[in-house]
């Protein structure tokens, strides 16, 4: 990355680890887009006025909570590595632990990148694991994130000329420009997920390192399997529930934040287990969606100014066939398309207001929202948690 004392630095590198620099040079005038800052000017405020620094997640940290995925193989090396030994050193230490009556396997999502859900599962396991729940996350990167972003900032410019300020005309405009790039991007952090979870793939690996060690409990003890889905997380369990459906296994609950997975993907995928027409077993299935009207007011980087959704729906899954939109599960407008079978899945829809299973505002909203992450919890316990997620807990 570097040559004759030049050096090219990510944004999220940079801006998340280096304190100052002697001479750099911004490839974008507003990394502000990124919505993040940078870390000598990270300070967190504390019930006594005092103000901190946030840290970067160590490894560490979240070592034992977490399998780093790449290309269908674990990252190794990197700064949250992963490989086999590690997640059978997890998966015994879950099935022996007395602890712990259950095993959540978290996804969030082929647009997050490794940074980002370090603090996700820093900030999330403490109330999972004083709740008896084990918080295990499926990491993997594709890096198209970043991507993504500097694809609207660069058509942003000329969708603004063209239509002279950002409107639904904007959105129009961009969704046309955008729509033969982002389809490559987009396919390709689909390509990630279903890699993951090859016959051979690291993700199958992993999950089957649990199934064998949760074969041993004894059956007083026996642990019960969680799956939550944020974002794209849906199309990566989508493809483990694929693989896995001739397993004589039983999902207790299956909870998925705003899918991004196609309404068809999941007809093919989860449909046929809800119908019992696989071994796999689902018992209970939620959807968390937000109302068309917070849809409408989301945006993505603020300058496309709707959803992540709509910009999946109208420019990177239509393309590839060849329709003007295409229904994804996390969209209420779609919802009357989505076929259920033995009463799931139960979907929820937050207004921001008086919804009382989710309040979520935005598309990536819903791992912040203490209602919607509580709810989970109870759905998980079958009861009320003892220890609650807070509006500080979840502002990672």
């Amino acid at each position: 990355w570097g040559k004759d004392g030049i050096a090219l630095w990510l944004y999220e590198d940079w801006i998340d680890n280096i304190m100052d620099a002697w001479v750099f040079r911004l490839a974008l005038p507003s990394p502000q887009i990124f919505g993040k800052v940078a870390l000598s000017s990270k300070l967190v405020k504390t019930n006594n006025a005092k103000q901190v620094r946030r840290p970067t997640v160590k490894r560490d940290d979240i070592s034992g909570h977490f399998v780093h995925l790449d290309d269908g193989d674990f990252a190794n090396p990197g700064k949250y590595w992963s490989d086999k030994n590690d997640v059978e050193i997890t998966a015994k230490y879950f099935a022996e632990s007395e602890k712990f009556d259950h095993i959540l396997f978290y996804g969030h999502g082929g647009l997050n990148t490794p940074s980002n859900s370090a603090r996700r599962i820093l900030a999330m396991k403490d109330i999972f694991k004083k709740n008896g729940i084990y918080p295990y996350h499926i990491m993997y990167d594709t890096g198209i994130s970043e991507e993504i972003k500097d694809l609207l900032l660069n058509k942003g410019k000329i969708s603004n000329t063209i239509a002279g300020g950002f409107t639904d005309w904007t959105d129009n405009v961009l969704e046309h420009l955008l729509s033969h790039v982002g389809t490559l991007l987009w396919n390709e952090m689909k390509s990630d997920a279903k890699a993951a979870f090859f016959k051979l793939g690291a993700g199958t690996e992993a999950i089957q390192i649990f199934l064998n060690a949760l074969k041993n409990t004894p059956k007083n003890r026996r642990k019960k399997i969680h799956i939550v889905g944020h974002s794209t997380g849906s199309i990566l369990f989508a493809h483990m529930l694929k693989t896995f459906s001739k397993s004589d296994v039983t999902i207790e609950s299956v909870s998925l934040l705003a899918p991004a997975i196609t309404i068809d993907f999941y007809h093919k995928t989860y449909l046929p287990i809800l119908e019992n027409k696989t071994m796999l077993k689902i018992n209970q299935m939620y959807i968390y969606n937000l109302k068309d009207k917070l849809e409408r007011e989301d945006n993505v980087a603020n300058i496309y100014k709707k959803s992540l959704l709509y910009l999946v729906s109208n420019a990177f899954e239509s393309k590839k066939r060849n329709i003007k939109k295409s229904p994804l599960l996390g969209m209420e407008k779609f919802s009357k398309t989505i076929k259920m079978a033995n009463k799931k899945p139960i979907i929820y829809y937050s207004d921001g207001i008086s919804s009382t299973k989710t309040k979520a505002t935005s598309h990536g909203g819903f791992d912040n929202d203490p209602v919607t992450m509580n709810n989970i919890l109870q759905t998980i316990l079958n009861k009320s948690p003892k220890v609650k997620f807070t509006h500080d807990i979840l502002n990672y």
